[in-house]
């Protein structure tokens, strides 16, 4: 993942814990579901297609698998931006925190998050040096990313 996709989902953090609970929450119900459904029987006569309910079949375990890709995808990233995170110690915590996750109270309604000499104020750092602590952060983040994307397939097999 390049470094301004990083720095996207960085900034889309929240949004896309919210898209994590709808997949998982579709993808149950999709598991819920018995078949493709029971077959309507009336008095008309109609003509029975086998190779289209194989079809409907094929559909729906093909959009789960893309919903399941997706959410695997999703979780990645956010394991990744957890485990970067979680071990970062202040002032470098405040500094992703401010540039990414917290919202100030704009006096401008366009205003969408704290400019980089609002957070070097508040570190009492440069901005060039905040600049650079974002810099390593998203190079770990990338590097940890890379490491969940070798590692959890071959995990993911052994248990298979």
């Amino acid at each position: 993942m390049k470094t301004n996709e990083v720095r996207w989902k960085l900034h889309n953090y929240y949004t896309d814990m919210k898209k994590i609970e709808q997949l998982k929450d579709d993808l149950k119900e999709y598991r819920l579901m018995d078949g493709i459904g029971a077959q309507v029987i009336n008095d008309m006569p109609t003509s029975h297609s086998t190779s289209s309910s194989v079809e409907k079949a094929g559909d729906r375990v093909d959009y789960v698998r893309e919903m399941e890709n997706e959410l695997d995808r999703f979780m990645r990233i956010k394991r990744a931006i957890d485990d970067i995170y979680g071990y970062l110690k202040e002032p470098h915590r405040t500094i992703i925190e401010m540039r990414y996750f917290i919202m100030p109270k704009p006096l401008d309604i366009r205003q969408q998050k704290f400019n980089w000499q609002e957070i070097a104020d508040e570190v009492k750092y440069s901005e060039a040096y905040c600049k650079e602590i974002d810099c390593n952060v998203v190079l770990q983040i990338q590097n940890r990313l890379h490491e969940i994307s070798y590692v959890l397939p071959t995990l993911l097999c052994t248990v298979l």
